[in-house]
């Protein structure tokens, strides 16, 4: 009787226990199914391994040209693992355009390095209504001041003018750095619009900032595989050393910026706005009316997100301008006979007597414009954009992106896409010339200043930039190598933002 008791007993367990395995093995299937359904939905991409995807195979410079190289096997649209964190990866300027116009992508993903500075989802890199009413604020700010317009001509053209008498002083005939002194020109633009300040272009504190800004892109770099894979900073004591001297450096960057806003802010007696003298002038009055009508919609313009605009427009609007600079003093140097037909054209339309012009001497000029132009496109400053988010799951191309993933513009193989360019490996300006003018119908493969709703807001004002540096050094020097150097023009040595050319010297010659 007793076996009988302890025989049903077993069998009722049995029972219980295969029924429960039977639950999880049906739970582990159903998982495992819907994951492989998901995987076959996903872009197609390489395999990698586990944990760390295919972090082996890419190359730590120049990663983009993994990419390039991948797309022409897996197509516009792939998926590359890296670390675990997704990255979808966009290959053609179709691609680009349709995927970065999409509300499900417009949002960036989370930064390690923003926590440090305490910019984290703040103003310009922020998400949604936050940064949808900052980028939007800052534009018009922006206008109100000159960007897009003429009127702006004569504070680019002082910078330059300032840069050339330097060179002129100090530098020619013989072997030169392009030093801080370019990059306090182009910070002197931004600074100008930002805070109503300007520097000598030798100004210690001035180039502090940009080497601090420098080092910490370093670090940035350096981090690699940690800013998919935070945990590594715990365990490898490279990667916490990097995170340990990048918040030393944090106040360095972010110190400046709040004594501006402080400054700013007790010109506002009362808290009363007044006649705004610059984007932050403008951004504060902003914050008091809103504040003044509900509270609320002042929560957007705070101290904290003000101090990320300005960030932003220090970072982006400084290291893009001057990189792409530093890559037209090299390929004016390698392609001479480039160089020479831009200041033929410049003599014959403008003369010898005056600077060109923005306003009237711009459209006489193609062959230069051309120029410019395929300086952008074969630079490649910003070669894989600024990453974007999927915020939800989604469906793009017949694929489906999960949430979470990065989608990533690859812009090298955009700007070096066979289909939209002949023999894209090489500098030819006049590939943007028809007839001898310039061609009126943008080539849709050109985005040097990214696609869809977060498009570089800086846009003109960074054209205006480079077009005037590059007319005015023309008309004033000749610019050639060292005997015997040879450019490099592989990889990124040291930015996040911009793609830094390897240190180079030139020679300057007064025409």
């Amino acid at each position: 009787m007793q076996n009988e008791i302890y025989l049903e007993h077993s069998i009722h367990i049995m029972a219980v226990t295969g029924l429960l395995l039977t639950s999880v093995l049906v739970l582990l299937l159903t998982y495992f199914i819907r994951l492989l359904w998901r995987w076959t939905k996903m872009p197609p991409g390489p395999w990698g391994v586990p944990l760390i995807g295919y972090i082996p195979w890419m190359d730590p410079i120049a990663p983009w040209e993994n990419y390039t190289s991948l797309s022409r096997k897996y197509g516009p649209v792939m998926s590359v693992n890296l670390c675990g964190t997704l990255q979808i990866i966009l290959n053609d300027c179709d691609a680009v355009s349709e995927g970065l116009s999409m509300m499900a992508f417009i949002d960036r993903p989370h930064f390690l390095l923003l926590d440090v500075i305490s910019a984290t989802g703040k103003g310009l890199v922020g998400n949604s209504k936050i940064w949808h009413e900052n980028r939007t604020f800052v534009m018009k700010s922006l206008k109100s001041f000159g960007v897009g317009r003429a009127s702006l001509e004569t504070l680019v053209a002082n910078e330059v003018v300032s840069l050339i008498d330097s060179y002129k002083a100090n530098n020619l005939g013989k072997p030169m750095a392009i030093d801080g002194r370019l990059d306090v020109a182009v910070l002197n633009i931004v600074w100008k619009l930002a805070t109503n300040k300007q520097t000598s272009l030798t100004d210690e504190k001035a180039i502090r900032m940009i080497q601090n800004r420098r080092k910490f892109g370093e670090y940035v770099n350096q981090l690699g595989p940690a800013q998919f894979f935070p945990s590594l900073i715990t365990f490898v004591p490279k990667f916490r050393r990097l995170m340990k001297a990048a918040k030393e450096l944090s106040p360095e960057l972010t110190d400046e910026f709040k004594r501006e806003i402080e400054e700013h802010k007790a010109l506002h007696k009362g808290n009363v706005p007044h006649m705004p003298q610059d984007v932050t002038d403008d951004y504060i009055s902003e914050r008091i009316r809103r504040g003044a009508i509900n509270p609320q919609d002042a929560e957007p313009f705070s101290d904290e997100h003000l101090s990320a605009v300005i960030t932003g427009l220090f970072a982006a609007g400084t290291e893009t301008v001057a990189t792409t600079l530093r890559y037209s003093f090299i390929l004016l140097a390698q392609y001479r006979d480039v160089q020479n037909k831009c200041q033929e054209e410049l003599d014959e339309i403008v003369g010898k007597d005056r600077l060109p012009s923005w306003e009237h001497d711009k459209p006489r000029l193609p062959y230069l414009e051309a120029t410019v132009k395929e300086i952008q496109r074969f630079a490649d400053v910003i070669p894989l954009g600024v990453p974007h988010f999927a915020s939800a799951d989604t469906e793009f191309r017949g694929y489906l992106i999960p949430k979470g993933a990065w989608i990533v513009s690859n812009l090298n193989a955009v700007h070096r896409d066979p289909k939209h360019w002949t023999d894209p490996e090489a500098f030819d300006p006049t590939r943007f010339l028809e007839s001898g003018k310039l061609v009126k119908k943008q080539n849709p493969s050109f985005l040097p200043f990214g696609a869809g709703k977060r498009r570089c807001l800086g846009e003109q004002l960074a054209y205006m930039e480079v077009f005037i540096f590059i007319s005015y050094l023309l008309a004033n020097f000749n610019i050639e190598f060292p005997k015997g150097f040879v450019p490099n023009m592989k990889g990124n040595h040291g930015d996040p933002i911009a793609r830094r050319p390897a240190p180079f010297e030139i020679i300057l010659t007064e025409r």
